[in-house]
């Protein structure tokens, strides 16, 4: 692609890099066995996308664990400047497959909630996000100060989202599930929200 500039992934120098255009590929590397003496040469290639709620993510495997990662923070992490206060990723243009460094921008969670709302992505009020869930027939909220923020087809989908969002950071999918679940099971807060199932 023109213009297209690639950078190394934070955390995954030398094994993973990511474009401004929003691709992610892996990089050229030899590895080598415990014993020493032998050695493989993997030939870097543009990874695979998977799509979950609109959004592209790419599996990362390194010293075999596996992160599974959203494109969107990869570019935005990568090429766009941190924001003192902001660190939620807004694209501009609503499209949330457009992973484009000039089309990702940070922001606050009102900002964002703003954004959708001003686009028509998303209802901002309590009975109106209830009804998109009976629609979509979502089953996990995740509610602050009385309002719900998040609505999710199940535990692990509310974990996506939040690790997507760049709210939780550093958890492995299944273990913010757990805790998730767990949340919604004792009706204790997690992570500054309480989750119910509907």
């Amino acid at each position: 692609m023109k213009n297209e500039i690639w950078k190394d992934i934070a955390g995954y120098e030398g094994w993973y890099q990511v474009s401004n255009m929003g691709r992610v590929r892996s990089v050229d590397r030899t590895v080598y066995f415990k014993d020493g003496r032998r050695s493989r040469f993997y030939k870097g290639q543009i990874l695979k996308l998977k799509y979950h709620n609109g959004y592209q993510m790419v599996n990362l495997l390194k010293n075999k664990e596996l992160f599974v990662a959203c494109v969107h923070r990869l570019v935005l992490e990568t090429f766009v400047p941190s924001v003192e206060g902001k660190t939620w990723c807004n694209h501009k243009n609503g499209i949330k497959s457009d992973n484009r460094a000039e089309n990702l921008e940070w922001c606050t969670p009102s900002e964002n909630n703003q954004h959708a709302t001003e686009m028509g992505l998303r209802h901002n009020n309590v009975s109106g996000m209830l009804a998109y869930a009976d629609t979509l027939k979502k089953k996990v909220v995740a509610i602050q100060n009385n309002k719900i923020c998040f609505v999710a087809d199940c535990s692990r989908d509310m974990a996506m989202l939040l690790l997507e969002r760049g709210i939780v950071t550093d958890v492995k999918i299944e273990t913010l599930g757990r805790a998730i679940r767990k949340s919604a099971a004792e009706g204790n807060r997690y992570k500054g929200f309480y989750f119910q199932y509907i």
